[in-house]
């Protein structure tokens, strides 16, 4: 590679040659590496074209990735699913459970009630005619 020093040099020994203007022109056409640091239209190319393959494999990657993920959420929703339904079905039988118990037990009080209703109404009625003579006794002393 030309040093900067070099450069100068060669920059003086064209502006004595053919002067300052052209020489400076043809200074600026030069490029400020070396020749060989230049990227030609081949090199572009393949590069992009490595550029190409390399975006094609990653896409080819990435659409199996998302496949893989796919069928991992499936497979992961299914089982979800599945825990919830036997969860489900585990409540279900639960509230299945207790509604007996609660209709037996309903059906054991009713007929506790429907036992003692004649105590009740006949306690009552006695009552009333206790309270009626009580009424008609203190009614007979005023």
């Amino acid at each position: 590679m030309i040093s900067d020093a070099q450069r100068r040099q060669l920059h003086d020994a064209l502006a004595a040659a053919i002067g300052d203007q052209p020489s400076e022109l043809l200074m600026e056409l030069l490029p400020p590496t070396g020749w060989a640091d230049l990227a030609t239209r081949t090199d572009l190319e393949i590069a992009r074209t490595d550029l190409r393959m390399e975006l094609h494999d990653f896409r080819s990657e990435l659409k199996v990735d998302i496949q893989d993920l796919k069928a991992e959420l499936k497979s992961d929703i299914q089982q979800v699913r599945t825990e919830l339904s036997s969860d489900l079905d585990e409540v279900r039988g639960e509230l299945q459970e207790q509604r007996i118990e609660f209709t037996e037990r309903f059906h054991d009080l009713e007929g506790r009630v429907d036992a003692i209703y004649p105590r009740l109404v006949n306690a009552n009625i006695a009552s009333m005619a206790g309270i009626a003579g009580l009424v008609i006794a203190a009614g007979a002393l005023f």
